[in-house]
């Protein structure tokens, strides 16, 4: 597996009240570019604010939090049970042992024959996953979400 280029990091800022995110550049030398939540990037005041934040991310008044992304553990485990609805998918889990550090790799299995039919099933699956992480998110951060939609 290659490494994923531009890896992003989530972030919210507890002071700005804001989700924002940050991407990493495949050369050590090259900038790091920050975009709200919405991808758009930061006007330059702000990203030197956050820049200066971010030197000092773990010190207690920076106010950010990083947002964890799934681990590899993590995102064999989710695959799995999902795959474990299904019988006929038993053989797949041991494809779950190629997951990397980037997407679910049954998004790139499921989006070929003959399982293109599972894909749809799939992603409603993944949608309810993040729902639960975002309520998690949103229980101890205090930000007020609302998922009914």
């Amino acid at each position: 597996m290659t490494c994923q280029s531009n890896y992003q990091r989530y972030y919210y800022d507890s002071i700005k009240l804001r989700l924002f995110h940050i991407t990493l550049p495949d050369d050590r030398d090259g900038p790091i570019l920050f975009y709200d939540a919405l991808g758009i990037s930061l006007e330059e005041n702000t990203y030197h604010e956050l820049f200066m934040r971010m030197e000092n991310c773990n010190g207690a008044c920076s106010g950010i939090v990083e947002i964890c992304r799934f681990s590899r553990v993590q995102k064999i485990d989710i695959q799995q049970q999902f795959m474990s609805r299904f019988n006929q998918f038993r053989f797949l889990t041991k494809m779950t042992d190629e997951q990397g550090e980037g997407p679910f790799i049954l998004d790139e299995i499921l989006a070929k024959p003959p399982y293109v039919g599972m894909e749809g099933i799939w992603e409603k699956f993944k949608l309810e996953v993040a729902r639960y992480y975002i309520q998690q998110l949103s229980l101890v951060t205090g930000i007020q979400v609302d998922l009914s939609r």
